[in-house]
């Protein structure tokens, strides 16, 4: 069903951070869940607030709905995996879904949105980066490392299905 290249686009990743379809277990659809109550809960972040995002193996928890811009996010991991927050913003002249960009070929869908960059974390820590979303408009947090990751050296070699196949993935809005 997902089209894009985790391999591309972890290689922009660690070039952004300065470095060289399955089912879901039970565990990750729990955590997805957490994730998706905790974004849900309606909560927004102001210009200037950093965003303290958790990774777990396989959702995010701690991303609001809604930010302003200015709005920095950093990344620990409290997963067994190696997981990564890129952020990608949909172009403003783009009516498709998030859902469906993810669903075309990788050039395609490329075109149509921009990459912000990448933070990445490996278990039990925290990103060394952070990364600020400066432009209103619709945002998608998504990790697009290879399930089974379990160290950044792995990275290249681990051909599992994308975290984001997983459910790893999550939209949200930036203001002014």
């Amino acid at each position: 069903m997902f089209r894009l290249s985790s391999t591309l686009l972890l290689a922009v990743l660690l070039a952004a951070c300065g470095q060289g379809a399955s089912e879901s277990t039970s565990a990750s659809a729990e955590a997805s869940e957490a994730a998706t109550a905790d974004a849900s809960a309606g909560s927004s972040a102001a210009a200037g607030d950093t965003i303290e995002v958790t990774a777990v193996d396989y959702a995010f928890a701690g991303i609001p709905s809604e930010v302003e811009s200015g709005t920095s996010f950093e990344l620990t991991n409290e997963g067994s995996e190696v997981h990564e927050l890129v952020l990608v913003r949909r172009n403003d002249d783009v009516d498709l879904t998030f859902e469906e960009l993810l669903e075309l070929p990788e050039d395609e869908a490329m075109e149509l949105v921009t990459i912000v960059g990448g933070i990445v974390a490996e278990p039990g820590a925290t990103s060394e980066d952070t990364l600020t979303v400066d432009e209103p408009g619709d945002y998608l947090a998504i990790c697009f490392v290879a399930t089974g990751t379990t160290s950044l050296e792995d990275a290249e070699s681990v051909e599992g299905a994308p975290h984001f196949a997983e459910g790893m993935l999550q939209e949200f809005t930036v203001t002014d």
